[in-house]
Order: structure tokens, then sequence, then C-alpha cells
């Protein structure tokens, strides 16, 4: 997964998560979750996008990126920063379930 922003550009290996269904409400944009650790330097966010999930439910910060591209296929999309890290080796972020039919 190549990520581009502003000034930067991310890449990471990602995983399909065919149960991320998790868009922002206005756009109905699909978002990418990525630690924020994996990204320097990202002072504002440009928009707010709340969740809920079985046992949660909060507001994730997200970053509209220029592009992002997988396997030279690109996508728009949003970038969701968590706290959290990926828990699962190898993978540095969680695609969303739209992406799987343009990547299958």
């Amino acid at each position: 997964v190549t990520i581009y922003l502003n000034d930067s550009v991310i890449n990471c290996v990602g995983y399909l998560d065919t149960g991320n269904k998790i868009v922002d409400p206005y756009f109905k944009r699909s978002i990418i979750f990525i630690n924020k650790k994996c990204i320097k330097d990202i002072t504002n966010f440009n928009i707010l996008v709340p969740y809920k999930t079985i046992g949660n439910k909060g507001i994730v910060k997200c970053i509209v990126p220029k592009n992002i591209e997988i396997d030279g296929i690109s996508f728009k999309a949003l970038v969701g920063l968590t706290e959290e890290t990926v828990k699962i080796d190898g993978v540095d972020c969680i695609l969303p379930n739209i992406m799987k039919e343009k990547l299958c």
C-alpha cells in the first residue's frame, strides 16, 4: 500500500479486512486504519469520523490523502489514525471491505 500525503509517501503492508465497513457519513469514503506512529509530523486532521462497533464507539481522526495505490490501482479513501498497533505480524494497515471488489 502506498499512501501519498502532502509532503511524504508512506509505503506499508495492508491486510484486507472484510469486516471493515466504516465510512465517513458525509461522502461515504472508506477508511484505511494505520497506526499514527507510521505517519510522521502530522499535526492537523482533516476530518473526524464517528464509528460504532459491536463493543465500542467513538471518533477516529482521519487524513484526506492525495492518493492511495495498492498494486498499481488507485483508490480514494480516508486514512484513519489509531493509537493501537495492528496485531497481525508484518501488517501495517487495515484495508476496508470496499477495496475487495477492485483487488480480487
